[in-house]
């Protein structure tokens, strides 16, 4: 049997609190590149996470507010909230005191923690994030997101997400969506 609900869990697929994004259905073929436009201004605090290629900048607050989940709500949304907060709090805990000369604190995407990489994706999919390219300095108004799934029987298959600049052939990132 697949355990497609608890993967979706996992990869964080739902949408995230108060925010209308939704995957490609996981467990089946799919090809499928969507480009989201992103914030062009650093927030006045920020964490800026160091990727091959592009550095991805999220809100520091942001991740503090999301770090405590509401206590209301029904089960499933207290649920999401409370995966959403766990990973904000690894990121959080990952975190050190250095200073970028933007005033960002850095983190490597060796060190962010692997369940934070969710959250990471989460943001830039939602449009929340700021994203610069890594060789022209430049702030990037979007970041081009591919959800890409192969399956090759009916218990064998995997999927994974590629975030990249846009027109770039190559992701700076990829991360694990779905395995069966």
């Amino acid at each position: 049997m697949r355990h497609w609900a608890w993967l979706l869990m996992v990869a964080g697929a739902g949408a995230g609190p108060g925010q209308a994004r939704e995957r490609p259905p996981s467990g089946v073929e799919v090809d499928e590149t969507r480009e989201v436009v992103l914030a062009t201004r650093l927030p006045a605090a920020c964490v800026a996470i160091a990727m091959q290629g592009a550095t991805v900048y999220l809100d520091r607050d942001a991740l503090a507010r999301e770090a405590t989940p509401p206590a209301q709500g029904d089960e499933a949304a207290r649920r999401e909230t409370g995966l959403t907060a766990d990973r904000a709090q690894s990121l959080l805990a990952a975190l050190g005191t250095a200073r970028t000369r933007e005033g960002c604190v850095p983190l490597a995407a060796e060190a962010l923690p692997a369940q934070a990489a969710y959250l990471v994706l989460e943001h830039l999919e939602d449009g929340r994030a700021v994203l610069r390219d890594g060789t022209t300095q430049a702030l990037q108004p979007r970041v081009a997101i591919r959800y890409l799934g192969t399956n090759c029987g009916p218990m064998c298959g995997s999927g994974h997400i590629d975030v990249a600049l846009p027109g770039q052939p190559r992701p700076f990132w990829v991360v694990s969506w779905w395995q069966s």
